[in-house]
């Protein structure tokens, strides 16, 4: 016999199932907005990244194609601007990053090249000084015959050289130092006398300070004297010789880097050109130069 408890006990079991209806219902209903909003996010996502795939290689395409024209019209612009001009080219030993571009685009300008090879920072000169060189300096440097040189004799060293590279004829100091192992030349332009001079030397990641004083003394005698390095790795050579007023390219692996080499030694650009935090521009005015 149904009791009043009985009743309430059975309204309570009502609304209990009522409730718990509704709770899996309103759970049931919110899972399946959230996966059709998560499916919509993953479709957006996929829509934004297929997109940007495509741009990317649209970009791609378009950096392949700039760097196809500028490499090849740095190559129309450099073309036989050097023709029958010699180039020293001052390097240390185990150089190799940027001498090959270097040496490239000299050729594709026409121009011969003579490669000095520095073996050790100022030839040694700093530890000892080679036998009968001091004699054949022009100077008062008896004192240099035994123990290290001084500043003066290497300044004095690379003075002599610098005439001697710059001029035809015999070359008594560079082939002493030659044959006491400090130094060696190659190149086609052997013998012939230098119209201008480019210095990448240097030693412990820093610039070679003797390389640079004969790209200076070459230059205080008219010729075209520069600092020159590749984009990477970085030697601070270029920086040094704008300090010190010459003239200087930091990028001559890239198309600008060779148009800028070939253009300030062909006399119709000085300055400092290249990616260096003090560098001028990345290449010289073209505008006008380029239909001369």
């Amino acid at each position: 016999m149904y009791n009043l408890r009985y009743h309430v006990a059975s309204l309570v079991a009502v609304f209990l199932a009522l409730t718990v209806g509704l709770v899996l219902g309103t759970v049931v209903a919110e899972h399946g907005s959230f996966d059709q909003q998560s499916a919509a996010i993953v479709q957006d996502l996929q829509r934004q990244f297929k997109q940007l795939q495509d741009e990317n290689a649209g970009l791609s395409t378009d950096l392949d194609r700039a760097a196809s024209f500028s490499a090849d019209t740095a190559a129309a612009l450099v073309e036989g601007r050097l023709e029958g001009t010699t180039v020293a080219v001052l390097v240390n030993a185990g150089r190799g990053s940027g001498v090959s571009a270097l040496l490239t685009q000299l050729e594709r300008a026409g121009a011969s090249q003579v490669v000095y090879t520095f073996e050790t920072a100022a030839l040694g000169l700093a530890g000892s000084t080679p036998e009968g060189l001091p004699a054949l300096i022009d100077g008062d440097f008896a004192a240099e015959r035994v123990g290290p040189a001084s500043d003066a004799f290497i300044q004095a060293v690379a003075a002599r050289l610098a005439a001697e590279w710059s001029s035809a004829g015999s070359r008594p100091v560079t082939e002493l130092l030659v044959g006491a192992g400090v130094l060696s030349v190659r190149g086609n332009g052997d013998g012939a006398a230098a119209d201008a001079c480019v210095s990448m030397s240097s030693f412990d990641d820093a610039p070679d300070a003797f390389a640079l004083a004969i790209a200076t003394a070459m230059s205080e005698t008219g010729h075209v004297a520069l600092g020159a390095e590749s984009a990477t790795p970085e030697t601070g050579v270029a920086a040094e010789a704008a300090g010190i007023g010459l003239s200087a390219v930091d990028h001559i692996d890239t198309p600008q880097g060779a148009v800028s080499l070939i253009w300030l030694l062909s006399g119709q650009a000085d300055g400092y050109f290249g990616f260096g935090r003090t560098a001028e521009a990345a290449y010289p005015d073209l505008t006008v130069r380029a239909t001369e």
